[in-house]
């Protein structure tokens, strides 16, 4: 019975210590990346808005199908290990700026600015 209460009371700790952690972590954070590319704005703004062609390019996407919507750009990219992806296109400034928003139940955003 000792035992029992043991297990049961290292249980209770462990799920109280992952909530307060949880609790504790910022709501929201921002991750940065940056690339410099030899190749003209022209060509990079091309090769990033045609999400059917990512596969060429992408080791890790496997296949992109388009998604009927009819007032925005969705697709869904199926990773190499399986998983889909439903994307949004949110922000288009022709040349300059894309960003995607990622549909799940954790919202994702991806700025993208050439």
């Amino acid at each position: 019975m000792k035992a029992l209460l043991g297990i049961c009371a290292a249980l209770v700790v462990i799920i109280a210590t992952i909530l307060i952690v949880g609790w504790l972590l910022p709501v929201q954070h921002q991750v940065s990346r940056s690339v410099q590319l030899h190749a003209p704005i022209e060509a990079v703004w091309l090769l990033i808005t045609d999400f059917q062609e990512a596969p060429s390019w992408r080791s890790d996407i496997k296949s992109v199908e388009g998604v009927a919507a009819p007032s925005s750009v969705l697709w869904k990219e199926v990773a190499a290990d399986g998983e889909a992806i439903t994307y949004e296109t949110t922000v288009v400034r022709e040349g300059r700026k894309l960003a995607h928003n990622r549909r799940t139940r954790l919202a994702l955003w991806w700025p993208l600015d050439v």
